[in-house]
């Protein structure tokens, strides 16, 4: 059984019984996806005030060792990251532009 402590750490424990296991360490922002024989994890990397990236990287369950499968280049990649029963398929949202007004308004009650 595979579960988050916190917000950055994954760890595991046999479902048999057995010691728990620290397996790898996300970033805070990483968004991550169960999939068949692994777990799919979505880190964004700022670079500057108007550009991220985005790495996709596969942390399989077998071998225990953390694959890069991506590097997305445009955009900010939220959250919301879901894999296919066959983990051929991965979705994820994106955005172009991030911006805010911010308004003065007199008299609101």
């Amino acid at each position: 059984m595979f579960y988050v402590v916190g917000d950055h750490e994954i760890w595991s424990v046999p479902t048999g019984g057995g010691d728990e296991r620290r397996e790898t360490i996300m970033t805070t922002n990483a968004s991550w996806a169960p999939a068949q024989g692994g777990i799919y994890f979505l880190n964004n990397r700022f670079l500057n005030n108007r550009e991220s990236r985005a790495r996709l990287t596969f942390f399989d369950f077998a071998t225990r060792h953390v694959q890069k499968v991506a590097e997305l280049e445009a955009g900010f990649f939220p959250g919301n990251i879901s894999v296919s029963r066959d983990g051929r398929t991965i979705f994820c949202s994106e955005i172009k532009e991030i911006f805010a007004d911010i308004m003065l308004v007199e008299g609101f009650r």
